[in-house]
């Protein structure tokens, strides 16, 4: 992630709050070296009321991604076939020799028009100069005045879905690598099963492990008291369950960070899509006719009224472009900095940094926690180095996790304001419209009066 991203994610606090205590504090010393303390704390999200992560709430909420990725899926099919017919034909020649170019290098068929098909396949190489030429000549038609709603929104939609099928690249990488280490096959039938009894699994490693750990603290608390020829078995047993308590609880933290994300996205999405579906059909204008009188009122002729609705038009027209170029910020934020190809570079550094930790760092804190012997300055110097670089890892490690869940919350929360502002738009589109109509009205009826302004419409 380059700098300015990483400071604009900074801005945004995430709820990932796991804090291990791995500073290199000069009050602990052991041996003579500076230790580093990394006991993680464990994160728990707020569960249902009979679910929590490891009973079944993980798997829940991977059957909700699923269903929210369907519904995505669905309602784009359904628009799809639905604007079958709406094409974009730019009528300048020099648009139309660059649209014929880019469809060509896309192997799209077809010359001189975009179909809602074309734009769709666009938006999935828009890192491609030509995809993204062909989505700019669509979204300049969609998104002005004459636009279509539908056609607008659908976009927000091929991208949610872009978006959904990137989140699933993290539960395979997060979630079902540390539960299966291989790839769970979400399309399968039975898939939820399969991930409720790994879920459930992992609980039970958690749980058969803190009775281990606490028999293992008795064990070495009455060898030391009473039994000094078993301290040595004691401790050695007590270090086995150390090592292991590190393998399981990195794997738990791991499942528990990605549940988090996972949970926050569906919440999001839902909104968004919820949003965007009850609001396909919109009309801005519950009854147009309680328009007509206060429009007549202000104007004493009809030419005096065709006049005010022409200047109408003008300022409406602007209103439109001015919400375009609101709309045309936060596009680019999205597709820029909070794109899905900036996301999977941050889940690639993601994913090797939580692998060098498991690795690496795990290993040395297991080995650290036990060291109590005292050795030379320059043994304290070379120990103290490796502690910092583990330090520096786990450093790592957390922000790459709170970037990667601020990208995910910052660019629904952007989504959101864009979706508003299309709806704030439309509201000024219908606007125009009826302008226009009622100006041809007009023209042909005279001014609405009190008498005629419940039927002028008809």
């Amino acid at each position: 992630m380059n700098e300015e991203n990483s400071n604009l994610v900074q801005k945004t606090i995430s709820p990932l709050e796991y804090r291990p205590n791995l500073d290199v504090s000069t009050s602990k010393v052991i041996g003579g070296f500076l230790k580093s303390d990394t006991e993680i704390e464990e994160y728990i999200p707020s569960a249902s009321d009979d679910k929590e992560v490891g009973t079944g709430l993980l798997t829940d909420e991977i059957e909700n991604f699923k269903d929210i990725q369907k519904t995505i899926n669905q309602t784009i099919d359904n628009l799809r076939l639905e604007l079958k017919d709406l094409v974009v034909l730019p009528e300048d020649s020099f648009y139309l020799k660059s649209l014929n170019e880019s469809k060509e290098s896309l192997g799209l068929q077809g010359n001189g028009q975009i179909s809602i098909g074309d734009y769709e396949y666009a938006l999935n190489h828009i890192n491609n100069p030509s995809g993204a030429y062909i989505v700019e000549l669509w979204e300049e038609v969609q998104e002005s005045e004459q636009g279509n709603l539908k056609a607008e929104l659908f976009g927000d939609l091929v991208e949610l879905s872009i978006e959904y099928s990137h989140l699933e690249k993290y539960i395979q990488r997060f979630i079902n690598k540390a539960l299966f280490d291989v790839a769970l096959d979400m399309n399968e039938e039975g898939w939820e099963q399969t991930l409720l009894k790994a879920e459930q699994t992992q609980k039970k490693l958690m749980d058969e492990l803190k009775e281990r750990e606490t028999i293992a603290k008795k064990d070495l608390m009455e060898a030391s008291l009473f039994n000094s020829d078993g301290i040595l078995s004691a401790k050695e047993n007590a270090y086995q369950i150390r090592g292991y308590k590190t393998q399981v609880m990195n794997t738990d933290l791991s499942i528990r960070n990605a549940y988090q994300t996972i949970q926050m996205k569906n919440m999001e999405t839902e909104i968004i899509v919820s949003e965007i579906v009850s609001n396909l059909d919109r009309k801005t204008f519950i009854d147009r006719s309680n328009l007509l009188l206060p429009l007549s009122s202000i104007t004493k002729t009809k030419e005096d009224m065709q006049k005010a609705l022409t200047s109408s038009t003008v300022m409406l027209k602007l209103a439109v472009d001015s919400e375009n170029n609101k709309k045309n910020t936060i596009k680019n934020e999205l597709r820029n900095t909070y794109s899905v190809s900036n996301r999977d570079v941050l889940l690639d550094d993601y994913e090797l940094d939580e692998r060098l930790f498991n690795q690496f760092v795990a290993d040395l804190e297991h080995r650290f926690s036990f060291f109590n012997g005292n050795q030379n300055s320059d043994t304290t110097l070379y120990l103290n180095k490796v502690t910092k670089g583990m330090t520096e890892l786990y450093e790592l490690k957390e922000t790459r996790a709170q970037e990667y869940f601020s990208l995910n919350q910052e660019a629904a929360n952007l989504r959101r304001a864009k979706i508003e502002n299309v709806f704030d738009k439309d509201d000024a589109r219908q606007s125009f419209h009826f302008s226009n109509e009622l100006f041809e009205l007009v023209d042909e009826k005279g001014k609405p009066t009190a008498a005629t302004y419940k039927n002028y419409l008809s």
